[in-house]
């Protein structure tokens, strides 16, 4: 076998899949059709996205409206 990207994403979606995370929140929020991607899909990703990138990709609500944040919601 020859590892072509050796990085730490693979190794997280594998613990995300291994703990069940996608269906507890899909049963939980519900799933709708005209959404592209499922709630724990999403949740997923965010998981993967702060490991990758070392940050929260959300931002508090509450700094957002007191004028601490930048604005930004992601």
């Amino acid at each position: 076998m020859i590892v072509q990207n050796p990085d730490h994403l693979g190794i997280v979606a594998g613990l995300v899949d291994e703990l069940e995370i996608v269906e507890p929140v899909n049963q939980h929020l519900g799933e709708d059709a005209r959404e592209q991607i499922s709630p724990g899909v999403a949740v997923k990703a965010v998981i993967l996205q702060w490991t990758r990138t070392g940050f929260c990709p959300v931002v508090p609500v509450g700094t957002v409206f007191r004028g601490e944040g930048d604005g930004t919601i992601y």
